[in-house]
């Protein structure tokens, strides 16, 4: 399924299975029913996975608990987790933890469905070390716009109905063609897109379906177009990269690099206090 970034609970507050630091056990061990208090809300949890891990010294110890981790997330069968980000006590960079954490979760999503929600209650500590190269093709890049909207009503044509059947190229039918054209699966696709299964079916059944533009640049990403490409599939949702958006150009950014990774754009997006693509 997906991976989120939260600093909150305000939409979140219960979940199949939460990570918890334990140091009374000699192994990592499931418990049932967790409830804990993280953050300004109550955390309700079907189970909690005690880890032993007080520390983690090096990359490999954190691979090995992280193996752990979604080990008894298959066992019983959960279908979301939480991880928050100070479970561990740690001499790792702080970036380091995340990037592992994001390839050893986009490993596991690979094969299964899953809900994994990272919290990081206090992302401003990870803005310090943004790329500077990203942080001043963002500066640089805003533009100062004024935007006026105009509502023009417009009578009803008797000949409406042939203007829609004349219509140009939807969204739906121009993503179903780049997916075919770059012969990849759907399933390929919307994995790589962090939207889930249940998502995917609703675009690819409605020939007018009107996404989001969060979900066109996931879908976009996943299929590793171009910034031309992209610029037409938003267009075809009404949408456009605008470079008063500091959304757009990261996304721009990224794309212009050729890198699609859509975890790690998510992760700069969520410390930049922007919303997330997919999910």
């Amino acid at each position: 399924m997906t991976l989120y970034y939260i600093d909150n609970f305000y939409d979140y507050r219960k979940f199949d299975g939460v990570v918890v630091n334990n140091q009374l056990y000699d192994s990592n061990i499931v418990i049932t029913s967790y409830k804990d208090e993280l953050g300004d809300a109550i955390v309700d949890c079907k189970y909690a996975i005690k880890t032993n891990k007080s520390s983690i010294n090096d990359k490999e110890e954190l691979e090995v608990v992280l193996n752990d981790i979604f080990s008894f997330v298959e066992d019983y069968q959960m279908e979301s987790i939480l991880i928050p980000i100070d479970t561990f006590n740690y001499i790792l960079d702080k970036h380091e933890i995340l990037s592992i954490i994001r390839e050893k979760t986009r490993e596991y999503l690979v094969n299964h469905d899953l809900n994994v929600f990272l919290y990081i209650p206090d992302k401003e500590r990870y803005v310090d070390q943004l790329d500077p190269i990203l942080q001043d093709y963002i500066d640089t890049g805003l533009e100062l716009l004024t935007l006026h909207k105009m509502l023009i009503p417009h009578a009803l044509d008797e000949k409406i109905e042939e203007v829609i059947n004349n219509i140009d190229e939807t969204f739906t039918e121009m993503l179903l063609r780049l997916i075919d054209e770059k012969r990849m699966t759907d399933v390929e696709v919307y994995k790589r897109a962090n939207i889930d299964r249940k998502h995917f079916s609703k675009i690819r059944n409605n020939r007018f379906y009107q996404p989001k533009k969060v979900t066109v640049i996931a879908l976009a990403l996943a299929l590793r177009l171009s910034i031309e490409e992209t610029e037409e599939l938003l267009n075809k949702a009404g949408y456009s990269l605008s470079r008063s958006s500091v959304m757009d150009m990261v996304v721009r950014y990224f794309i212009e690099k050729g890198e699609y990774d859509i975890y790690a754009i998510n992760e700069i997006l969520f410390m930049l206090n922007e919303k997330l693509l997919g999910c």
